[in-house]
Formats: C-alpha cells, sequence, structure tokens
C-alpha cells in the first residue's frame, strides 16, 4: 500500500489545492456567456490540471500518481462536459455541480439541473445490487488471496483481483451511488448494464459497459468527428480518444508501457468498424458466437492495456504481494 501514500506531504498538498482549484474554475466556466470559448478554457483547463498532476507527483508512488491523474482528468472532463448545456437547460447551480463533479461517476450533467419530488422508482433494486456485488467482490478478493497463498504465482492470484475491483467499483458502488442519487429524486441511471447480455463489441462498449464514459467520448470526439468526417473515423476517433486517457491513468503514472492502451482501444475501433461493415453484409454477430466473439477480444489483448509496468507499480502493491 506504500505505493499510494507519497513520501512528501507536500505532493499531497499540492494535488489537494489542484483539484480543488480546476472543481471551482469548472463551475465558472458555466457562467461565461460565450459556450464556445467557455468549452475551449475547459479543455485548456482539464490538460493544465492533468500537466500539473503530473508535475506536482513526478517523484511520488505510482499508485498516488494513478489516483491523481485520474483526478485531474475526470474533473477536467466533468468541466468540458458541464459548460455547454442545451439552448433549454441552465447552467448547473453549484451545489448540483458538486454533486455531478464529485459524487456522480456517470458523465451527464442535465441529471442535476430537475430533481423530482420524491424518490424515482428502482433506486431500491439498485441498492440490493451493488450490496450483493460488493459481496461478490470481496469474495473474489479473498479467492486472489487464497491463490497467492498456495501457489505464489501472480498468473492466478492477479485475474481474481480484478475480478472483485470490478464488481467492488463498477457494480457495487456505482449501483450504490445510482440509488442514492435516485433516492433523492435525481434521475440517475445504472452505468453497466448486464454486459453478458452485449450482442457484440458495438453493442457492449456502447449500451453495456460503462455507459457514462461512452457518454464522454461521443461528446467529446465521435460528435465533434463525424461532423467533418466520415462516421468510421469519428468512431475510431472516440476509440483513440479513449486509449489516450487511459494512457494517462495507466501508462503515465508508472511511466512505463505508453503505446499498449491506445493500441488496445484502437484495435477495438477497428472490430466495431468490422462488425458494422458486416452487419451491412448481413452478417450478424448473435447469441454465444457474440458473446464468445467480445470474450476473445476483450480479454486476449488485455496485456497490451494492463501491461507489467502498470501491474507491478500500481496492482500487485494494493494486491499486497511482490513479483
Amino acid at each position: 500500500m506504500d505505493a499510494y501514500f507519497p513520501a512528501n506531504p507536500l505532493a499531497l498538498a499540492q494535488m489537494g489545492a489542484l483539484l480543488l482549484m480546476v472543481l471551482v474554475a469548472g463551475y465558472g466556466l458555466q457562467l461565461l456567456d460565450n459556450p464556445a470559448r467557455a468549452r475551449l478554457r475547459a479543455w485548456g483547463l482539464m490538460l493544465a490540471g492533468t500537466t500539473a498532476a503530473n508535475f506536482f507527483t513526478l517523484t511520488s508512488p505510482a499508485g498516488f500518481r494513478m489516483l491523481s491523474l485520474i483526478g485531474a482528468v475526470l474533473l477536467g472532463m466533468k468541466a468540458v462536459l458541464a459548460v455547454n448545456p442545451a439552448p433549454e437547460e441552465s447552467s448547473l447551480p453549484f451545489p448540483g455541480y458538486l454533486a455531478f463533479a464529485l459524487a456522480w461517476p456517470g458523465m451527464q450533467p442535465a441529471v442535476f439541473r430537475k430533481r423530482a419530488a420524491q424518490a424515482l422508482p428502482g433506486w431500491g433494486k439498485h441498492a440490493l445490487q451493488g450490496l450483493m456485488a460488493l459481496a461478490a467482490g470481496t469474495g473474489f478478493f479473498f479467492l486472489s488471496h487464497f491463490f497467492w497463498g498456495r501457489t505464489s504465482s501472480l498468473f492466478w492470484a492477479t485475474p481474481p483481483f480484478f475480478i472483485g475491483a470490478s464488481l467492488t467499483v463498477h457494480f457495487g458502488l456505482f449501483n450504490l451511488a445510482t440509488a442514492f442519487w435516485r433516492r433523492q429524486g435525481f434521475d440517475c441511471g445504472a452505468l453497466f448494464q448486464n454486459p453478458f447480455e452485449a450482442q457484440n463489441l458495438g453493442d457492449f462498449w456502447a449500451h453495456r459497459w460503462n455507459i457514462g464514459f461512452g457518454e464522454m467520448t461521443a461528446v467529446a470526439a465521435y460528435g465533434p468527428m463525424k461532423k467533418a468526417f466520415p462516421a468510421w473515423v469519428g468512431l475510431l476517433g472516440a476509440f483513440g480518444f479513449s486509449g489516450i486517457l487511459h494512457e494517462v491513468s495507466i501508462s503515465l503514472p508508472v511511466n512505463a508501457g505508453y503505446g499498449g492502451p491506445l493500441a488496445y482501444f484502437l484495435l477495438h475501433g477497428g472490430l466495431v468498424i468490422l462488425e458494422r461493415w458486416m452487419g451491412a453484409k448481413g452478417i450478424r454477430l448473435r447469441g454465444r458466437a457474440g458473446l464468445a466473439w467480445i470474450l476473445f477480444w476483450l480479454v486476449a489483448p488485455l496485456p497490451l492495456l494492463f501491461h507489467r509496468s502498470f501491474l507491478a507499480g500500481v496492482v500487485w502493491p494494493l494486491m499486497g504481494v511482490q513479483p
């Protein structure tokens, strides 16, 4: 766990001040009269905040660097998405912006512009699903620890840890956040929608896995690019943008493995384009064949995404093991 705590307390203070500045500036950008100028400045805020986070944590452990960089990128992207509401929508009030930026992993600020007078249906179901996922995730953490204790093999211990982490965060904490905000009257929806029911990779990435992240890339990359280029270029650009963000959160903290995460997402962008071409030819992936296709392409190139340098610097220390 030492990888997640900076040796110099100054780095922690600097990052706290930086993230607070990005948060307040992001809210302030909404108040500009010119949406185009506000959007450009929001992009500048995201890039400047991420650059500063990298500089402030250069000598810090990889885990702390990862958390700092992710925090700067997410707060910056929240500002980018919040500064350009639809003409009929007003800017978020400060409490709503705080909720959107700090307490909701989704990327749709509109859900915090309107609050129902009573709790929205489904909050109890999401709460139950979140608690069940937390319990399952804990089980996989124990399984990872068991495999490591019995085999001393990272090959067997690491996959259960990743599954446990995803269950805990993506399906546990995120569902609990959905339940909380629906209980408060805000129309927040689940961000992970039955991934194993996906029919193909396009369905998986667009409608099943981390919907908030997909919405962000659609607004930040796909939407602007498809106005100037063919749709397939915009789609590849969206996957490339996702790859760059993963480079920042995976490769940059350990200063190694560059190109792997970008290659992973560009590969998936190309596969989704291939699926669309196949669909136009009447060749459609469905059922077990579609699931097998999805699982193969998600798992087989995973060493590109989660390269050894990231595992050694960020994941294995969190597991409490040394390679």
